[in-house]
């Protein structure tokens, strides 16, 4: 066998080294020549495998301590790619990645965390910023409260019952402090935080995570 070599699979072509190929254990006996292994008229040995799914395969084979992350903020995890890639990895017979999978480790790489409701008044909301690995959502709600009105009718006493003095208390004549209900908008945030452990997906010496 060459150092390099093309691959038809399932139509596309790939090119690798038999160092890499060797990752597989499938390809061991048409490696070693125990098996004949024809080349197409293309120049390059035929793989009867999804093209899609190799290239993943290949992915890790060229860097078997990098595992794959699946994985968008809008869909969660791709459980259809891992199942069959899984599926493929022992069909080939690359077990780490085969092992990986199916032991779920690609669920440890990823948390979301919710934080805490923050509420504001819609006139005390101001410009947030957030990191690409924030979320945020946010819902107008409708609200009343109980206002205080000052006996005289004093419009900055209005809410503030500490602004009034004796001239207002004595205008009240020991009756209750008079409230009136005044509707306002609140503004309820909801802020999610997405943390990758860059560890679940490579083994020490290795940087990144493919996906």
């Amino acid at each position: 066998m060459p150092p390099i070599i093309k691959l038809n699979v399932g139509g596309r072509i790939f090119s690798t080294r038999t160092t890499t190929l060797a990752e597989a254990k499938w390809f061991e006996p048409y490696l070693e020549g125990r098996w004949p292994w024809p080349l197409d008229t293309n120049g390059a040995y035929f793989v009867d495998a999804d093209p899609d799914l190799w290239e993943h395969l290949l992915r890790f084979m060229r860097r078997p301590n990098v595992y794959p992350l699946f994985w968008d903020t809008a869909k969660g995890f791709d459980y259809d790619l891992y199942n069959r890639l899984e599926r493929e990895a022992f069909d080939f017979r690359v077990g780490k990645l085969g092992d990986w999978i199916k032991e779920k480790q690609y669920l440890k790489a990823v948390t979301v965390r919710a934080h805490p409701p923050v509420a504001r008044e819609l006139d005390d909301v101001d410009p947030e910023y957030y990191t690409m690995n924030e979320d945020y959502e946010r819902h107008v709600v409708p609200r009343v409260r109980k206002v205080y009105v000052c006996p005289r009718g004093i419009a900055v006493h209005r809410g503030h019952p500490e602004k009034c003095g004796q001239a207002c208390a004595k205008a009240q004549g020991g009756t209750p402090a008079e409230y009136e209900e005044e509707p306002y908008w609140e503004v309820v945030t909801i802020r999610k935080s997405t943390v990758f452990d860059e560890k679940v997906c490579r083994e020490p010496e290795t940087y990144g995570c493919a996906g």
